[in-house]
């Protein structure tokens, strides 16, 4: 079935300068014209239009979708470049949704930290909280946000633990940035260790 450029931006929801825009990019290259030079869309132009969409809303850009529509244009012999292109964005795409997990979490604590805190009229109980009186699903990203000694405060673990990762963990900074291959701390999480290793055993679980 044939659409006018008018057509196909109702259904893609696509403003008819997009339309033209990737048209002049060479992302359409088996769009037709008719008499009059208007342009004429297929339903494979409709497939096309979500999966540049698609690539768009990924993080790809116009230069590398034109590079997989060429791709797409030599057949058979593209199949291994195109799903490479594809794992990679899943890949990618599946980390930004871990980090966006992480952040979404810490979101909705905050959002039961101060609902709480509102019905009682006062922040000051949910400061002093102890870990066991969190909910659960709230209580292992509570205490990603306390500092050693506040969890020592609040759940009176022996000051020998907290020595003890304080002190393996200023060793393990030393060996970080003394590295000659210069590890990103970033990724070794050095300063998260203590945090860590003073997490209480049915949080690490």
């Amino acid at each position: 079935m044939n659409y006018s450029i008018k057509e196909m931006s109702k259904l893609t929801n696509l403003p008819a300068s997009t339309l033209r825009y990737y048209d002049k990019e060479g992302l359409l290259p088996s769009l037709k014209r008719n008499s009059n030079n208007a342009r004429i869309f297929d339903d494979d132009d409709y497939v096309n239009l979500k999966i540049i969409e698609c690539l768009k809303k990924s993080g790809l850009s116009i230069k590398d979708i034109k590079a997989f529509i060429a791709a797409a244009e030599q057949g058979d012999e593209s199949l291994e470049k195109r799903l490479k292109i594809f794992r990679k964005r899943r890949k990618i795409l599946k980390q930004e949704l871990e980090e966006l997990q992480e952040v979404l979490d810490v979101i909705e604590y905050k959002c039961w930290y101060y609902e709480t805190a509102c019905s009682a009229g006062t922040e000051e109980n949910m400061k002093n909280m102890k870990l066991s009186d969190v909910p659960e699903k709230f209580r292992k990203k509570k205490f990603s946000l306390l500092t050693f000694s506040r969890v020592q405060e609040l759940q009176s673990y022996p000051a020998s633990l907290i020595t003890f990762a304080q002190s393996l963990s200023r060793v393990l900074h030393r060996i970080c940035f003394s590295c000659k291959f210069r590890l990103p701390c970033a990724e070794l999480k050095c300063a998260s260790l203590p945090t860590q290793l003073s997490k209480p055993r049915e949080l690490r679980e």
